[in-house]
């Protein structure tokens, strides 16, 4: 813990029309005083999910309450993805959402994660789902990302 701030990555709940905003709080202090934050684009439907998600986190910019968990994940095929804890969209802690490991924005993130120890290593099974317990139908984009993922399979 630094800073009176507990180590941890999280995702604010209400930001813009096709980002979230990502904050990784620790002792690392590369562009925040509390860290680490950055923007990173999402499929509609993942935003509209993460505005409706109850924010149980302060900022580490203020005392407002505004952020989820979120963790990034690593595969043992080197891909990645980040689960944002809630209520189940495409995983039943929330939603996984495939990333561009060589992006470099991903990278950082990824590298910073691991400082915070926010770094789940998870076998693609642990994600994976019965297409009929989703409670909602993902966009394709989302789907495109899953299954680009390896997370779903095309149907």
């Amino acid at each position: 813990m630094t800073n009176d701030i507990m180590t941890r990555m999280q995702a604010r709940t209400k930001h813009a029309e096709h980002q979230i905003h990502v904050q990784v709080l620790g002792e690392i202090n590369v562009n925040r005083e509390y860290g680490y934050a950055s923007e990173l684009r999402a499929p509609t439907e993942v935003i509209q999910w993460l505005n409706a998600q109850e924010p149980t986190f302060k900022s580490g910019a203020s005392e407002g309450v505004y952020y989820v968990q979120m963790d990034a994940v690593r595969f043992p095929d080197n891909t990645n993805a980040l689960l944002i804890h809630g209520e189940a969209l495409n995983h039943e802690k929330g939603c996984v959402l495939g990333v561009d490991p060589s992006s470099p924005t991903i990278t950082q993130l990824f590298d910073y994660a691991s400082q915070a120890d926010s770094v789940l290593d998870m076998d693609k099974s642990e994600v994976m789902q019965d297409p009929s317990d989703n409670k909602t139908e993902l966009d394709t984009d989302t789907v495109d990302t899953l299954v680009g993922l390896g997370i779903m399979e095309e149907e």
